[in-house]
């Protein structure tokens, strides 16, 4: 036990670096939940039900302005303030948020926008319990006035 206690120095970053090694590689369960992770958000989309609604609130300069509010307030820490994709928050998550600016985000419908807003996925919050309808909706509104890459 003596010969332990003296080598612990060198054994401790050893036995530390191993681990780090195995849960790092290529095959690692790291690698496979975060591989995982991606497959769910790419293939996130809206069932049919939900992405024929169609939008009860004109896409009225005040319905625009509204939504705006809310994004601002809500969406931009992680979205990015022009729907990028590129808040603050999004450093730290995975998978990272998505761009809203991009042609795919665009040929969505609007049903389809407001259920993905309404219940979340992963590490988007589902904003049915924190916002109204009408805000959702105007959040939808504000989405489209995002320019298409």
């Amino acid at each position: 036990m003596q010969w332990f206690r003296q080598d612990k120095a060198v054994l401790m970053p050893l036995l530390l670096t191993l681990v780090l090694c195995s849960y790092l590689t290529p095959g690692s369960m790291a690698h496979e939940i975060a591989d995982e992770a991606k497959e769910i958000v790419a293939s996130w989309t809206a069932d049919a039900a939900a992405s024929a609604v169609e939008n009860p609130i004109n896409a009225s300069r005040r319905s625009v302005n509204r939504g705006k509010r809310v994004f601002a307030q809500r969406c931009a820490v992680c979205h990015g303030a022009e729907g990028a994709g590129d808040g603050p928050a999004s450093k730290s998550l995975s998978p990272k948020p998505a761009n809203l600016t991009t042609h795919e985000f665009q040929q969505q419908s609007d049903g389809g926008l407001y259920w993905k807003i309404s219940e979340g996925r992963v590490t988007m919050p589902a904003w049915k319990a924190i916002l109204d309808e009408d805000e959702r909706w105007n959040v939808v509104n504000y989405l489209r006035s995002f320019v298409s890459n």
